[in-house]
């Protein structure tokens, strides 16, 4: 017998079936994502991904979110979705490459973007089609000395544990350690032109004007944005692992120390905390926590279960589904336990 998908209202009949949904979710390391579709007013995101920021996490349960829809034929449940009056607008995930961008320039529905290669600007191209969502844009910033110690981790691991390859990178001004904020979203500017002050400048101008410049330091307004996005465009309910990138080894503290004296030893840090220093004066961080005030929730929830890979890195299994969101709340579908040894927290 076919399922009827309609909003399932959320009020004092059921709050304590979804606080204990809620409570379940974070017990096995998960967070919940909840979905308002009766708030539908769809618009396109471009997502600015500077590495190392925890954007990862941002952008992965989104952009799977919506192949599942589009890619998922055959399922009951998308068909079901497709037919009804939920049914989400037309939306498409682009993620970095040229291909992709031109592509996205074609589209005329809701879109979700992301990028570490396009610099800041991009995004101003996009939306043009007659009668396009508005674009709105957003990025997520990082304590420098912290982007900076995971950054090189991450090149330290990449590279066989080569210490070597670690001084190389530094040298060269590799996209994930160059600035400021990685001359503008990684966009890749010129890199071999040693940055001054109007870098800084130009960097600081467009986080201003970002739509969503967010804060890995406090996740909520995150969260937020991706449970306005995915009500917006009446996607489905999101559950992610509160853990998803990996860093599988650590160094060695004879490693570590060299990292620190590499660091000492050159201008790779002092640029992008100048324009963090500035940004956080004029525009402080977010603390507000996080809300899940909503009037109802979307009848399917997409659940994303992460793996570990041989070497310790972590994929999206294929085993993320979507999965009837009753089902959930009546604990008809088994949560997965997102182990805390599969990966740390916010892209470190």
């Amino acid at each position: 017998m076919a399922v009827t998908l309609q909003p399932i209202p959320v009020g004092p009949a059921n709050a304590e079936l979804v606080t204990g949904f809620i409570s379940r979710c974070r017990s096995a390391g998960l967070d919940f994502c909840p979905s308002d579709p009766t708030t539908a007013e769809p618009y396109s995101l471009f997502f600015y991904h500077t590495p190392k920021t925890g954007g990862m996490r941002f952008i992965m349960p989104i952009a799977f979110a919506i192949e599942s829809l589009a890619f998922s034929e055959g399922n009951e449940l998308r068909s079901q979705l497709l037919e009804s009056s939920l049914a989400p607008f037309p939306i498409c995930s682009h993620s970095r490459g040229n291909q992709n961008f031109e592509s996205a320039l074609a589209w005329q529905g809701s879109f979700f973007y992301s990028d570490h290669q396009l610099p800041y600007g991009s995004h101003q191209e996009l939306g043009r089609q007659p009668n396009s969502p508005k674009v709105k844009t957003a990025t997520i910033l990082r304590n420098p000395a912290d982007r900076l110690n995971s950054a090189l981790k991450y090149i330290w691991r990449i590279s066989g544990k080569d210490i070597s390859a670690v001084k190389t990178a530094i040298n060269s001004r590799h996209p994930h350690i160059d600035n400021p904020i990685t001359r503008i979203f990684s966009g890749r500017l010129d890199s071999t032109v040693l940055l001054q002050d109007s870098d800084a400048d130009a960097a600081l101008i467009a986080l201003q004007e970002i739509d969503d410049c967010m804060h890995q330091e406090n996740y909520s307004p995150v969260r937020r944005l991706q449970q306005d996005f995915v009500s917006k465009n009446r996607l489905p309910n999101l559950i992610i692992p509160s853990l998803i990138n990996k860093t599988p080894t650590t160094p060695s503290r004879d490693d570590l120390n060299e990292m620190e004296l590499l660091i000492g030893n050159t201008d790779c840090n002092q640029w992008d905390a100048m324009v963090y220093d500035r940004l956080i004066q004029e525009k402080p961080i977010d603390h507000e926590p996080s809300s899940f005030s909503i009037n109802s929730l979307h009848p399917l929830t997409f659940l994303m279960i992460s793996e570990t890979q041989e070497d310790g890195g972590t994929f999206i299994s294929p085993k993320s589904k979507l999965v009837l969101t009753i089902d959930l709340l009546l604990n008809k579908v088994v949560l997965p336990i997102a182990s805390l040894e599969i990966g740390l927290a916010l892209g470190a």
